[in-house]
């Protein structure tokens, strides 16, 4: 039987730090070792590098009575790739929207209109899917409509509508 050694999380899941595996290979004692620890420990085991006796092996290599294996687990996130996820990007939003805001009002007053009941009909809808996932309502039809009802107001009636606009909303 080989001598397997143990670190980190696969040391804790498996509740020892040295086991003796009944394996001809390195294949087959990490197949053992997964077996008898369950999923997690397979998934530590998958991201791990494996040594024998010092050196890198791979799974076709032979172990025998006198080697010792050692399964050697990232320490600190290492061997997952960085990526972006969509969420990420989030992060841009404000910015965007502030940009989108200013070009809309050098275009003149009906396109900055437009923007503004755009950037509060996206707010709105942005809102109600935050409440929802936290299983609360909320109405983004109502933001909606106010936004666009003052909106309008100020466009026809100049700096009264304006007045109208923030007690409409």
């Amino acid at each position: 039987m080989a001598k397997l050694r143990l670190f980190a999380n696969l040391r804790e899941i498996a509740g020892t730090s040295r086991l003796d595996v009944p394996a001809r290979t390195v294949g087959e004692a990490l197949d053992f070792v997964n077996d008898k620890f369950g999923t997690g420990f397979e998934q530590g085991v998958s991201v791990s590098r494996i040594w024998v006796n010092g050196e890198e092996a791979d799974l076709g290599q032979a172990i025998g009575d006198a080697d010792e294996m050692v399964i050697l687990p990232p320490v600190s996130g290492g061997s997952q790739s960085a990526t972006l996820a969509a969420t990420d990007f989030g992060a841009f939003v404000p910015l965007l929207v502030a940009a989108i805001a200013v070009l809309a009002n050098l275009q003149g007053q009906p396109l900055w209109t437009a923007a503004l009941v755009a950037i509060a009909s996206i707010w709105a809808l942005d809102l109600s899917a935050a409440f929802r996932s936290r299983g609360r309502l909320f109405a983004p039809l109502a933001v909606i409509a106010s936004a666009a009802a003052s909106t309008i107001t100020a466009h026809i009636l100049g700096p009264t509508g304006y007045g109208l606009a923030v007690a409409i909303s």
